[in-house]
C-alpha cells in the first residue's frame, strides 16, 4: 500500500494497512501487518485489538490473549473488556466471559447487548432462570421492537433459547411486516429450529427488499444449501462474497455447519 511505501517501518501505517487487508478480506496479510507493527511497537493496546480480530477462528486463545494483552496496557477500555469476554464467550469459557458482561453492566446497567450475551453465558452454564430474567432485562433495557429484533438475532447466532428469540421477531414484524432485518432474523431461527423452507421465504423476502446485504445472500445460501439446492446456494455464495468478502468467516465464528464452499 502507498502508507507502506513512504515508511515501511512506522508502526501506525503498518497498523492501517492492517486494518486495510482486513476490510478486503485478506486477514493473512493483514496478521502479518499487525505482527510487524507489535514488534516494532508493542505499547499499542489497539494494535493488539486488531490483531485478535483477524486472527484465525481456530485461534480463539491468541485472540484471548491479544486482548489480554490490550487491557493490560489500557485497563479501563470498555471495547477492551467486551471484546476479552465476547472471545472468552467463543471458546466456551462461559464463566470469565460473564465476569466480562457483569464488568460492563457495572458501569452501562442498560447495555441490552451486554444483558443478551450474559443470558447466553447463564443459559450455556445452565441457569436457565436467570436466562430468562436478563433476556426480560435486556428487552425492557431496548428501544423497542428493532432492538428486540437485535436481540433475537443474537439468539438465532448461537442457537439459544429459539423460542423466546422467534416471539422477539415475530413481535418486531407485527409493528413492521417489511422490515429486512426482522425478516432475516426469523428467518435464522427457522433455520436453526430446523424449519428451513419456512425460512427460505423469508430470505427470500428480506433480499427483495434489499438486495445489497451480504449477510441476507449468505443466510439464504445456507438454507438452500440444506435443502439441496447447491447451484443456488453458490450463486448466494459468490453475491454475498462480492459484497462483503469476508462473510463466509462470519458465519463459522458462529459455528453454522452445512456451510458451501467459498465461491472465491
Amino acid at each position: 500500500t502507498d502508507l507502506l511505501s513512504v515508511a515501511p517501518d512506522n508502526p501506525n501505517n503498518l497498523a492501517a494497512a492492517g486494518n486495510i487487508f482486513r476490510s478486503v478480506g485478506k486477514l493473512d496479510l493483514a496478521r502479518q501487518q499487525l505482527d510487524k507493527a507489535i514488534a516494532i511497537y508493542p505499547g499499542e493496546p489497539g494494535f493488539f485489538q486488531l490483531r485478535a480480530e483477524v486472527r484465525e477462528l481456530d485461534d480463539v486463545d491468541g485472540s484471548v490473549a491479544d486482548m489480554q494483552r490490550a487491557l493490560e496496557l489500557w485497563p479501563d477500555n470498555a471495547d477492551f473488556v467486551a471484546d476479552l469476554a465476547l472471545f472468552e464467550f467463543r471458546r466456551g469459557n462461559f464463566v470469565e466471559a460473564d465476569r466480562g458482561f457483569i464488568r460492563i453492566l457495572s458501569e452501562e446497567p442498560s447495555d441490552y447487548n451486554i444483558l443478551a450475551y450474559r443470558a447466553m453465558a447463564q443459559e450455556k452454564l445452565g441457569n436457565q432462570a436467570a436466562a430468562k430474567r436478563l433476556i426480560g432485562e435486556a428487552i425492557a433495557a431496548s428501544s423497542g421492537p428493532n432492538d428486540e429484533v437485535s436481540i433475537c438475532s443474537f439468539l438465532a447466532l448461537e442457537a439459544i433459547m429459539l423460542k423466546d428469540a422467534l416471539a422477539l421477531c415475530e413481535n418486531g414484524l407485527a409493528q413492521d411486516p417489511e422490515r429486512p432485518e426482522s425478516l432475516r432474523a426469523r428467518g435464522l431461527v427457522l433455520l436453526r429450529m430446523g424449519q428451513a423452507s419456512a425460512a427460505l421465504a423469508d430470505f427470500d423476502r428480506a433480499i427483495a427488499i434489499n438486495d445489497r446485504s451480504a449477510y441476507a445472500f449468505y443466510e439464504r445460501a445456507l438454507t438452500r444449501w440444506r435443502l439441496g439446492d447447491h447451484d443456488g446456494a453458490m450463486e448466494d455464495v459468490a453475491r454475498a462474497e462480492a459484497i462483503v468478502p469476508t462473510v463466509e468467516r462470519y458465519f463459522r465464528g458462529y459455528g453454522l455447519d452445512d456451510l458451501p464452499p467459498q465461491a472465491n
